[in-house]
């Protein structure tokens, strides 16, 4: 399960992003997940669903307490991979890919938590492209 964030061309000019700059981009990226999955919501900002009753008991959390992070291990194994103009995001728990895609338990309930959101993509991308573009211009000039 990976995530691929490659530079956006400029056409004035033809830049190459740093692997340190697009890591921070995987990075910011990764943090957003983990926030937004401790924060019980999904990739479109929808609550996720409650666990069944006896998963709940079982692992003894409230139903409605969906946060990905009874053992941890989903939002605690993803990795970032960067170099020169790319930056990979991965999750390398399987139990990750059961809720992404086949869905987890015998009801087979989908918590889409992998991914980047619009706000990533709109608000907080923008803002790191637009720093590394300038520092890179004032680094040319110099």
């Amino acid at each position: 399960m990976d995530i691929k964030v490659i530079r956006t061309p400029n056409l004035k000019r033809n830049y190459t992003f740093s692997s340190k700059f697009m890591g921070s981009v995987g990075e910011a990226l990764k943090k957003k997940i983990q926030v937004r999955a401790q924060a019980g919501v999904d990739i479109n900002n929808k609550k996720f669903k409650k666990y069944s009753t006896g998963y709940a008991n079982h692992k003894g959390v409230a139903r409605t307490q969906v946060d990905l992070k009874v053992s941890g291990d989903m939002l605690r194994k993803i990795k970032v991979k960067s170099t020169k103009n790319t930056t990979t995001i991965n999750a390398t728990d399987y139990k990750g890919k059961y809720h992404q895609y086949m869905g987890a338990g015998r009801g087979k309930v989908k918590r889409v938590w992998f991914g980047s959101d619009k706000g990533f993509r709109k608000r907080v991308l923008p803002v790191l492209m637009n720093r590394e573009f300038h520092r890179l211009n004032k680094k040319r000039v110099t």
